[in-house]
């Protein structure tokens, strides 16, 4: 656990996600005495934040705007760096009026709009992070600040227009930005392992493309192979290549072969049936007949492939 005036040195978008967790403690603000103040709040890895000391209210209830006049002076704490918790607690608007981030703070009359704010900060610097920059450090942030300003409007005006308001579960965004990270580190067996537990319906082209180049190069391929397949997609190409490359790596045989019909691609059919084969003859848990019959047709189905393209079965291992 950190007291929360650590908070300063957290990512922005941490700062934002444990600013909104702050939110949780205004119901409690009703019927115990204590406050904002970030000395008396404390945080955890996961940004859950629980308060220091509190006791019981005595003397009726609570003004209801004091938990909002102490929520936006911990926001302008945690915002920025000149100014402390008591003087935008005691500083009244001009301060929140110095910092563009702020502004909109300051002008909010509930938490039900600091929360809407938050939300959608929130979101545009989790795509921006995950589409955009993979990292942004705090001293670029602060050379680039202008570039940014213009990149964020352009990226706002983006989502208005495709209506992009949705909060999105946060263990699926953080296996997003892991297994890009692992990408641009070039450690394609992280990247599958990231994203193994991540359904097919919820990968966005971007996803697709790495995860579909991170089993193409995880293929027992050549490495000539490897680049003629690669050079047949991309992040704006054919979504069910992507797709077949994806299921084939997940072993789910069936709908890669369905794709490659879908296609008319004899060629990415064969490597399905080989695959297929391959999988069939390891597999003990089905039946000695089952497995003899599909293993007979598999063999037929390849054997008149393969003659299309005058390939054998050694190619596959």
């Amino acid at each position: 656990m950190k007291k929360l005036v650590e908070l300063r040195e957290e990512k922005r978008i941490d700062r934002i996600r444990t600013l909104i967790e702050i939110l949780s403690l205004e119901e409690d603000f009703a019927k115990y005495w204590f406050n904002l103040n970030p000395e008396n709040l404390m945080y955890d890895r996961n940004f859950r934040v629980v308060v220091v000391e509190k006791e019981l209210y005595q003397n009726g209830e609570r003004d209801e705007d004091e938990f909002l006049t102490q929520y936006k002076a911990v926001i302008g704490y945690a915002m920025q760096k000149k100014y402390t918790y008591e003087d935008y607690y005691e500083g009244g608007r001009d301060l929140y009026h110095k910092n563009s981030f702020l502004h909109k703070i300051g002008e909010a009359v509930n938490t039900g709009e600091i929360e809407e704010y938050l939300v959608a900060e929130y979101n545009r610097e989790e795509e921006l992070s995950r589409n955009v920059f993979t990292e942004v450090n705090r001293k670029y942030y602060q050379v680039q600040k202008v570039s940014l300003i213009i990149v964020l409007c352009l990226f706002l005006l983006a989502m208005a227009l495709i209506g992009y308001g949705k909060v999105i579960f946060m263990p699926r965004e953080e296996a997003f930005i892991k297994a890009q990270n692992s990408y641009l580190d070039e450690n394609y067996v992280k990247v599958i392992d990231d994203l193994s537990m991540v359904d097919m319906k919820y990968l966005d082209k971007y996803q697709k493309y790495i995860l579909a180049s991170a089993y193409i190069k995880s293929e027992s391929l050549t490495p000539e192979q490897k680049e003629n397949v690669l050079q047949t997609i991309s992040i704006n190409s054919e979504e069910k290549i992507k797709d077949y490359w994806i299921y084939l790596g997940r072993l789910n045989t069936v709908e890669a072969e369905n794709i490659a019909m879908q296609c008319s691609d004899d060629e990415l059919l064969l490597y399905a049936f080989m695959t297929e084969k391959a999988i069939l003859e390891k597999n003990t848990e089905i039946s000695g007949e089952e497995k003899a019959s599909r293993l007979q047709v598999l063999e037929k189905k390849i054997e008149d492939l393969a003659k299309q393209y005058e390939v054998t079965e050694d190619g596959k291992e």
